[in-house]
C-alpha cells in the first residue's frame, strides 16, 4: 500500500481518500475476515459497526487473558503489612477489578470513558425510543 504503480516503474502518491479506502478494505479483510468482494460492497455504517464489534471482542479476549493472569498472580503474589508480631501477608491485588477494569475498557472502546448512564436515564431514553 502507500503507492500506486503506473506501469512504467514510477510510483505516484495516493490521494488521502484513496488511502482511506485502501485502509478500510484492508481492515475489513484483516480484522473482519471479509473477502475483497465483501469488503468492497460494505457500507460505511456496516464497516463502522463491525469494526467496533471486533474491538469489543478484542476487549473480551483481553479480559479472559487478564483474568487467567490475575488468577495465577493471586495464587502467588503477596505483600506484607505491619511489622514484628503484627506482620501480615496479604494478596497484592485486593480485587480483580484493580488488576483489569473491564467496564473501563468497554467504555474506552465505546468512547464513553468517564461517563455513566444511570438506570433512570436509560429507562427515560428507552421510553423515548419506543414512543
Amino acid at each position: 500500500m502507500g503507492g500506486n504503480s503506473s506501469g512504467d516503474g514510477t510510483t505516484e502518491k495516493l490521494k488521502p481518500s484513496e488511502e482511506a479506502y485502501e485502509e478500510i478494505i484492508m481492515n475489513a479483510m484483516r480484522f473482519l475476515g471479509k473477502s475483497l468482494a465483501e469488503a468492497e460492497i460494505m457500507t460505511l455504517r456496516e464497516y463502522t459497526y463491525e469494526m467496533e464489534a471486533y474491538q469489543l471482542r478484542q476487549v473480551d479476549e483481553e479480559y479472559r487473558i487478564n483474568l487467567l493472569a490475575w488468577q495465577i498472580n493471586q495464587a502467588q503474589a503477596t505483600k506484607t503489612k505491619g511489622s514484628g508480631k503484627n506482620q501480615k501477608t496479604l494478596p497484592y491485588y485486593e480485587s480483580f477489578k484493580k488488576f483489569f477494569d473491564y467496564e473501563k475498557r468497554i467504555n474506552e472502546v465505546n468512547g464513553t470513558a468517564g461517563k455513566t448512564i444511570t438506570d433512570n436515564t436509560l429507562s427515560r431514553l428507552m421510553g423515548k425510543a419506543n414512543s
